[in-house]
């Protein structure tokens, strides 16, 4: 089997993925730029799973129970043969495109990860992500923030993250179950010197929540996003840099029903 160049596994994270699970593994293989798809499972189906993706390119593994996501996503990783990886959301729709695109951006960028432009069901795109919880700063180097078909954001989301060669042993940490770990992944890069950007013109088609969905509400999700920010504006800043966090956070919620109000 001939490598693309550079050789890119893709790690997709399976938990209640329904038919959702083989239209991402379907479209990757169809891009034909990957080396292998790692589907890493979370549910307990591995065996089911492996009955279903009969392709040699792609691998199963099974993890003991609902690990998380990064916790998930890292076994996929220690387990990619690549030099390059891209992990991936159940309910994301590669194309070879947008496989294109990341590549030539963090080729270009210089950049250890970098993240598409996500396209919901709708054609909407997400706002732009904001900066990492206060007081954790970040800003663009002044030097070189931006380049034809690339610029320098804080963080890109975890749905569809492409590690680039040398990076691969990037790793989310495993105490975050789930949410705020693509932030805190990313806040890591940039404080060792690295950097992280966005392809613009790598555009991705994410449903988005199926995993989530299923077991909790949006306040659950909400109060799981929080408490995991927390925890990381602790882990970076200090237990002194609490206060700071939780009024900011608590100012702008409030704000945010009084809009709605």
């Amino acid at each position: 089997m001939s490598r693309p160049d550079p050789a890119i596994s893709a790690v997709v994270v399976h938990y209640r993925g329904g038919d959702l699970i083989g239209r991402c593994v379907e479209s990757c293989l169809e891009t034909g730029r990957f080396l292998e798809v790692v589907v890493v499972d979370n549910e307990g189906v591995g065996e089911r799973l492996r009955e279903r993706f009969v392709d040699r390119r792609v691998r199963v593994l099974q993890m003991r129970g609902n690990a998380g996501y990064g916790r998930a996503a890292n076994a996929g990783l220690e387990a990619a043969a690549g030099d390059s990886a891209i992990v991936l959301n159940q309910d994301t729709l590669p194309t070879v495109g947008a496989i294109e695109g990341l590549v030539e951006a963090g080729a270009a960028a210089r950049a250890w990860v970098v993240g598409p432009r996500l396209v919901g069901p709708d054609g909407v795109e997400p706002p732009p992500k904001p900066g990492f919880p206060p007081p954790l700063a970040w800003s663009p180097p002044p030097d070189d923030p931006a380049g034809e078909g690339w610029r320098c954001v804080p963080w890109v989301s975890g749905a569809a993250m492409l590690l680039t060669p040398g990076h691969l042993d990037l790793r989310f940490d495993p105490r975050l179950h789930m949410y705020a770990e693509d932030e805190e992944l990313c806040y890591r890069v940039w404080r060792d010197g690295g950097r992280v950007a966005l392809a613009e013109r790598a555009r991705l088609h994410h449903v988005g929540g199926t995993s989530s969905r299923t077991r909790w509400g949006r306040p659950s999700i909400t109060a799981r996003t929080l408490a995991n920010r927390a925890r990381m504006v602790r882990w970076h800043g200090g237990w002194g840099a609490l206060p700071a966090f939780l009024g900011r956070d608590v100012a702008a919620r409030a704000a945010r029903r009084a809009r709605r109000g």
